[in-house]
This record gives structure tokens, sequence and C-alpha cells, in this order.
């Protein structure tokens, strides 16, 4: 859910100054007559979400760590230490750094998003296979 308002609503409803308003589309998909600017409401809101969302990315559970939306992003834990840097609109990719990491095997879990065919993963450069379960792809490795 936290994806599609990204993407969809956020980005539908955000104007070319940078605030966010109220939108009419036409059957085209084309925006109509209508639009207005909410700083009242939707700029407020939308740009309060945007520290959230960047904080959000990355979480840290039960000792695995999970990737969950692919924006820019870091994390710090005891385990691992990652940014995530997304050209998803330029090239389909993102890239994770993975800066500093514990002595002990992590597992990197990241999500599959419903819209994707499918996730090619690759390490150095070079292609790697991971398990997939409950829609994400596990890295288990010493980093």
């Amino acid at each position: 859910m936290a994806e599609r308002t990204v993407f969809n609503d956020f980005a539908f409803n955000q104007f070319v100054t940078g605030d966010f308003g109220h939108r009419l589309y036409s059957e085209t998909g084309l925006p109509a007559n209508g639009s207005a600017r909410a700083w009242w409401c939707c700029t407020l809101h939308g740009l309060r979400c945007f520290p959230d969302i960047y904080r959000s990315a990355f979480r840290s559970q039960d000792g695995e760590v999970y990737f969950d939306l692919p924006v820019d992003s870091r994390m710090e834990t005891a385990t691992l230490s990652a940014s995530a840097t997304s050209s998803l609109a330029h090239d389909g990719t993102v890239k994770i750094t993975i800066s500093s990491a514990g002595e002990a095997p992590t597992s990197l879990r990241i999500r599959k998003p419903e819209w994707a065919q499918k996730l090619d993963l690759q390490l150095n450069g070079s292609a790697v296979q991971a398990t997939a379960e409950s829609g994400y792809s596990d890295i288990h490795r010493r980093w």
C-alpha cells in the first residue's frame, strides 16, 4: 500500500513547484481542468511523509534486514549498514550499497513489487541466486 501511495497518489498529485493538491484526470489519463493546490492539507501531509518513507524503506526484524520500498533510503543496525539509490524511473534499477556489516552472516530480504515480473539481483556486478519466499528474495551471507 505504501508503494502504491508513493508512486501513484503522490506522483500524480504533485505539481512541478513541489507542492501537492487535487487533480482530475481525463479518460486518457491526462490532467483535466479542476486541479487545485492544497497547502493546508495535501502539501503539509505530503511533505511530512517523505522523511517517513526514507526511514521506512529498510527495516530490521528478527536479525534480518528487509528492503521494502524501491526508493532512496539508508539504515544502520548492529548487523548491517546499507543505503539504497533508486533510478527506478529511469532504468528500473535500485542499487543497494552495504557500507558495514558484522562478522556473522546476515539476510538481506528484498521485496519484489507486485508489478514486477521478476527481480534480477547482482552482487558486485555478477548475477546472484536468491531464495524467494513470501514475496521477498533472500540473500544470506557474510557481507
